[in-house]
């Protein structure tokens, strides 16, 4: 049976996603952007930090409640680096479809979707800003983002299939609200998120 569910990342901050790129004056660093000019987070980008948090339910002993190894967990779900290829596959997260359509026929909306903000760097013995130092990020306000991620059939060997295929969205139940932050600074309060699984579809093969 063909799986898939909806991952929902509901950003409650400012966040930013690099693009390792700058906008002239007003900012050194902008967002990584769809086609459509709309912030978004790279399926690769959603793919690490699900498995960070799959990591993180792992440490906790969640996996052994399962019966599972968590190392075995991750690397057959995710992959392993220049081995065999994981069982599951993410899209990027974008905004809502509607959110979308509606942003396509009001572009002129689309600036709302962003700030620039500024700091600088302090020195110590003066208190005084360091020459040079200012510096601009675009980010994105707070938004609620959807992408896919489905589970690959026969990427696994017939027993770790049979096992993962039935578990592997309750994994992301558990291991989900784990994930804190979504970006860059997200361990100094950019970006919080809260992730769930949303709709679960089934589809026969």
């Amino acid at each position: 049976m063909d799986s898939s569910i909806t991952l929902k990342l509901e950003v409650l901050d400012y966040w930013h996603m690099g693009a390792g790129q700058g906008h002239g004056f007003a900012a050194d660093a902008v967002l990584i952007k769809d086609q459509q000019g709309l912030p978004c987070v790279p399926g690769r980008t959603v793919k690490g930090l699900v498995r960070d948090a799959v990591r993180k339910w792992g440490a906790l002993g969640h996996a052994e409640g399962l019966g599972l190894d968590s190392e075995a967990v991750e690397a057959q779900l995710f992959g392993e680096e220049g081995g065999r290829q994981g069982a599951l596959a993410f899209t990027d997260a974008q905004l809502p479809e509607a959110v979308r359509y509606h942003l396509d026929q009001h572009g002129a909306l689309k600036e709302n979707l962003y700030r620039n903000i500024y700091s600088t760097a302090i020195d110590n013995d003066s208190g005084v800003a360091v020459s040079g130092s200012l510096r601009g990020q675009q980010v994105a306000v707070p938004a609620t983002l959807y992408g896919t991620v489905s589970w690959l059939p026969n990427t696994l060997n017939a027993g770790d299939d049979s096992l993962l295929a039935s578990a592997w969205i309750k994994i992301l139940e558990s291991a989900l609200p784990l994930l804190a932050g979504i970006g860059v600074k997200r361990h100094r309060g950019f970006g919080r998120v809260i992730a769930s699984v949303g709709e679960v579809n089934h589809v026969s093969v």
